[in-house]
C-alpha cells in the first residue's frame, strides 16, 4: 500500500470499511489487503465493492479506453469473493446493489 494511503487510513481511523476492488485483482492480494486493513486500525471490512470498469490502452486512441467488464465475468468474480471472504459483495454501478450496500452499512452501525 502506498505510504500516503497508510497515513490517510491512520488519520481517518475508520470503524468499518467497504473495500473497492477491480475485477482483475488477485484473490491473494485482496486477502492481504483485508488483513492489513483490519490489523493496522481497529476496523472491520464489512463488504467488498467491485469496480466493473476496465481501463485498457488502445494504440489508436489518445490514452485509456474505459469499458464495462462482461456481466458474466463480474457475477463470477462476485460469487468467488462471497465464497472466499464471507462478506457482502456489491457491484458499484448497479443502483439496487448500491442501495443494498447502504443498508449493510446502516445495519452494521445499528
Amino acid at each position: 500500500m502506498v505510504l500516503t494511503n497508510h497515513f490517510f487510513l491512520l488519520g481517518v481511523n475508520p470503524d468499518a470499511v467497504i473495500l473497492v476492488v477491480n475485477i482483475y485483482d488477485d484473490i491473494d492480494y485482496i486477502r492481504r489487503t483485508i488483513s492489513y486493513l483490519e490489523s493496522i486500525v481497529i476496523s472491520k471490512v464489512i463488504g467488498i465493492a467491485i469496480f466493473p470498469i476496465l481501463k485498457t490502452v488502445k494504440w489508436n486512441t489518445l490514452g485509456m479506453l474505459s469499458v464495462r467488464a462482461d456481466i458474466n465475468d463480474i457475477l463470477n468474480f462476485k460469487n468467488i469473493l462471497k465464497d472466499e471472504f464471507s462478506v457482502s459483495v456489491f457491484i458499484l454501478d448497479d443502483e439496487d446493489e448500491k442501495s443494498e450496500m447502504t443498508e449493510e452499512i446502516i445495519k452494521y452501525f445499528t
